[in-house]
């Protein structure tokens, strides 16, 4: 009996290949390393005491250093067992829960359609590649080079160009005896009822060839040169040979490839978000990067994921889209989730991508980002608490119900098990009582800033690049310099020029100081309630509360009548000053990066070094949110009324 490779390939994807060994015989603990799916056994073809026999998970296959007998997950039944292959394909795809599928008259005709459909892929991939060096493909390689593509990249990952005529690949296909209904069956045509001649679905874009995890070219993605168009990137429908849903970018290559040594993460996989910051990430050595084919991730992306290496660190931009998207993921994965594998997240700087980074910085720029990647349970704690107010026992007992029940929908026991104890520690100390706390006056679910994570949970990623660009956040000082400037309207006059040009971040706060600027404007305000009175008319209420409780939440008091205007014009002038001096880092942090990209040097990086740290430095040191904590605080010792740590 002949089984479709695809089939075959599935009972690969679903039944790692040390399980099926495992079941003869035990792998040697101290020297397998079950989270690389990396194992060691004595053979089991020949009487031995020293563990030679070695199988990798990710690579589908083993070798016995012993006797030398190597195969794959069929081979090994057929060989210990002595059954034929269709033998061993029948108790495997038993063992995988999977059904033989039918045999009929026209399954071999079927198999050799598709067979010949790969052939023509292969050719529509050559004559993009063609047209990408011919006469036409000029702005195709200017752009290519403009993104630092090299010859050997274009090369390894087959880059091409569709030409921009409407039937350029119909006619050279056809030339070759490719019919019409071949290259639809392809989705290599625009065709139907409301078609009434087919024309090719890609012109004027670059091609990335999509492959299978035989390397065999499935589909394609294509990105337009042409500024009008309003789908920059397009992709193949799906077909016989390509399902968006069970594959991913580069994922060939990446399940055959080695780790470089300079990866901070030694085994985990990439997942990012276009085919350049693949390409990009593999430029700078990352070998280990794959791409979803524009679609929301699926169990079978998962699998593969986890099939190629055991913890998947998924990278977004930075902007309010790719935090959605991490939840998104976070929500998909957590079900699946099973002991030896996990998942990590990090969020660039808004406005930036891999690609961008690796060319601003190369690897070491990257690997810093790395560095501050946070688990699943992190992102997860993070999303429930940050900026929310738990005062009451109703708001405490939701956030620990919604935690709960996210937690439950994890299938593996023993894994659920302790996320549950992690969520119940969090919450302890989250929620801790005054009396147990150190030294703090803070009440319940006050105490988020310093103690929730006794050192990191929590400020890795406040202070991570994930909260701190998003676009849909509050940033903590400028909330503290709007609310100073609410409640103490006269220090307004007093530096008025330095005030009124503030840059703000946040384009709710941007309104906020703007509608305050035209209220001082038109009027002389110099009482707090005629100020927020004003403010509320406006329509700012709901930001003016938002602020508060984003000071409230990081355990600050939200009410200002004990604080003398020395102290608030104090804590302002500070606020101000940091504000700025991280402005004019962020300033010349982009000119670096351009300086990077027109002429990268030692010299250069060094500087882009130095600026980083410092800016580092600055956050650290940066005093304005205990500081204001204090005199925020209703509760003040009265024998050091008001004074700023």
């Amino acid at each position: 009996m002949r089984f479709p490779p695809d089939f075959l390939d599935e009972i690969r994807g679903r039944l790692p290949i040390s399980m099926v060994i495992s079941q003869r015989v035990t792998f040697d603990p101290r020297k397998s390393k079950p989270a690389r799916g990396d194992f060691w056994f004595c053979c089991p073809f020949h009487g031995e005491k020293t563990p030679s026999f070695h199988c990798n998970d990710r690579k589908g296959c083993y070798y016995c250093f012993g006797c030398g007998v190597s195969g794959n997950i069929f081979t090994f039944l057929c060989e210990l067992d002595g059954l034929q292959f269709c033998e061993a394909v029948e108790r495997l795809a038993d063992l995988a829960g999977m059904k033989l599928p039918l045999v009929d008259p026209q399954s071999y005709e079927r198999e050799m359609q598709k067979a010949s459909l790969y052939d023509v892929m292969g050719m529509a991939t050559d004559f993009f590649q063609y047209n990408l060096h011919d006469k036409g493909g000029e702005q195709a390689r200017h752009y290519l080079n403009e993104r630092g593509m090299t010859p050997e990249l274009i090369k390894r990952f087959r880059i091409g160009f569709a030409p921009t005529g409407r039937t350029a690949l119909k006619e050279a296909l056809s030339m070759r005896g490719i019919s019409i209904k071949q290259m639809e069956d392809c989705g290599l045509l625009i065709s139907g009822e409301d078609v009434t001649v087919p024309y090719d679905r890609f012109r004027n874009r670059i091609m990335f060839p999509i492959e299978d995890l035989r390397g065999r070219v499935v589909a394609f993605g294509g990105r337009t040169l042409d500024k009008s168009v309003r789908a920059k990137y397009l992709n193949s429908p799906e077909t016989v040979l390509f399902h968006k849903g069970n594959m991913l970018y580069n994922a060939a290559s990446a399940r055959k490839s080695k780790h470089s040594m300079e990866e901070e993460k030694a085994h985990s996989i990439l997942v990012v978000e276009g085919y350049m910051d693949v390409i990009a990430l593999t430029k700078a050595g990352f070998e280990k990067v794959v791409a979803p084919l524009g679609t929301a991730l699926t169990e079978e992306q998962i699998a593969l994921l986890w099939q190629m290496e055991s913890d998947c660190v998924f990278c977004f931009d930075g902007d309010d889209a790719g935090l959605k998207a991490a939840f998104r993921v976070a929500d998909r994965v957590l079900p699946l989730l099973r002991v030896g594998v996990s998942v990590h997240f990090i969020l660039l700087p808004q406005g930036e991508d891999p690609d961008e980074i690796v060319r601003a910085g190369g690897a070491p720029l990257f690997n810093s980002f790395l560095q501050k990647s946070i688990p699943l349970i992190e992102l997860l704690w993070w999303r429930a608490t940050y900026g929310q107010r738990f005062e009451t026992p109703e708001a405490r007992a939701a956030l620990e119900r919604r935690l709960k029940q996210e937690v439950f929908t994890i299938k593996d026991e023993d894994v659920r098990r302790y996320y549950f104890q992690d969520i119940k520690k969090r919450l302890f100390d989250f929620f801790r009582p005054p009396f147990l706390q150190k030294k703090s006056a803070a009440g319940y679910g006050k105490n988020q800033k310093n103690e929730m994570f006794k050192g990191q949970s929590f400020s890795t990623l406040e202070n991570s690049n994930m909260v701190r660009n998003m676009p849909h956040s509050i940033p903590l000082r400028e909330a503290v310099i709007l609310l100073i400037l609410a409640h103490y309207p006269d220090l307004w006059y007093e530096n008025f020029e330095v005030l009124s040009k503030l840059e703000l971040k946040n384009t709710e706060l941007t309104n906020f100081h703007q509608s305050m600027l035209e209220l001082l404007g038109s009027q002389q305000i110099h009482d707090k309630a005629v100020m927020i009175t004003l403010l509320e008319e406006k329509g700012q209420k709901a930001i003016l509360e938002r602020m508060k409780n984003l000071v409230q939440s990081v355990g600050m008091r939200t009410t200002f009548t004990k604080a003398p205007i020395e102290d608030a014009r104090a804590v302002l002038k500070q606020a101000i000053y940091l504000h700025l001096r991280e402005h004019h880092l962020h300033k010349r942090l982009q000119d670096i990066e351009e300086q990077l990209m027109e002429n990268p040097n030692n010299e250069v990086f060094d500087l882009l070094r130095e600026t980083k740290t410092e800016l580092e430095q600055m956050r650290a040191t940066e005093a304005l949110i205990e500081g204001f904590g204090c005199w925020f605080d209703e509760e003040t010792d009265e024998s050091e009324p008001n004074k700023i740590k």
